[in-house]
C-alpha cells in the first residue's frame, strides 16, 4: 500500500525510522555525557586563583536621581529596608 511520502511504502518509512532512533538516541546521550563532564570538571577542579586573590575593594556609589532631581535610592549598608514619602 503506498503513502503520500514520495512513494514509499509505510514499512519502509517505518524501517527508516527504526535507523535514525538510536543514531539521535547516540548523538543525545555523548552531547549529555560532554555536559555533564564538563560541569564536573568545573565543581570538582581547583579553583581559579583570579577569583580568590584578587578581590575587588568597595566601591561608593552616588545615588539614583529622577528627572527632577530627588533622590530614588541611596547606597546603604542597612540591615533592614525602609519607605518614606
Amino acid at each position: 500500500m503506498k503513502d503520500s511520502n514520495n512513494g514509499k511504502t509505510a514499512a519502509s518509512l517505518e524501517a527508516e525510522h527504526r535507523k535514525r532512533v538510536p543514531i539521535f538516541l547516540a548523538v543525545f546521550a555523548l552531547l549529555s555525557l560532554g555536559v555533564l563532564i564538563k560541569y564536573g570538571t568545573i565543581m570538582l577542579g581547583p579553583a581559579n586563583s583570579e577569583d580568590s586573590g584578587n578581590a575587588k575593594p568597595f566601591v561608593e556609589r552616588g545615588p539614583i536621581l529622577d528627572r527632577n532631581g530627588r533622590i530614588l535610592a541611596l547606597q546603604t549598608r542597612l540591615g533592614n529596608v525602609t519607605l518614606w514619602r
